[in-house]
C-alpha cells in the first residue's frame, strides 16, 4: 500500500486540511466554507493497512485506485474537489 505520511502530507497540500493530533490524526476538507468530508489518518511511517486505506478513501469519497493516484501526486486538489462535490449531492457548487 502506502505510508500514512505520503496521505497526510497529500492532504494538507493538495486539500488545506488541517489535522488535529490525537490518537490518529483527523481532519476536514472544506468546500466552498462548507465541511464537505472527515478524514482521519494514521499517525507514522508505516504503511497503510488494506481495511484502513479504504476508510480514508470513502471518507473522501474516492475509491482506492482515485487515493492511490492523489496520494502519488498524480491528482491534483482541484480534480479531488470536483469529485467530492459531484460525489455529495449537498455541497452548493
Amino acid at each position: 500500500m502506502i505510508a500514512a505520511n505520503k496521505i497526510k502530507k497529500a492532504c494538507e497540500q493538495k486539500l488545506d486540511i488541517s489535522f488535529r493530533s490525537g490518537a490518529e490524526l483527523n481532519g476536514w476538507c472544506e468546500i466552498n466554507g462548507v465541511k464537505a468530508c472527515r478524514v482521519t489518518v494514521s499517525k507514522g511511517n508505516k504503511d497503510v493497512a488494506r481495511k484502513t486505506f479504504r476508510r480514508i478513501a470513502e471518507g473522501l469519497y474516492l475509491s482506492d485506485a482515485e487515493l492511490l493516484l492523489f496520494s502519488s501526486c498524480k491528482l491534483s486538489g482541484n480534480d479531488i474537489r470536483k469529485m467530492i462535490i459531484e460525489r455529495k449531492p449537498i455541497l452548493p457548487s
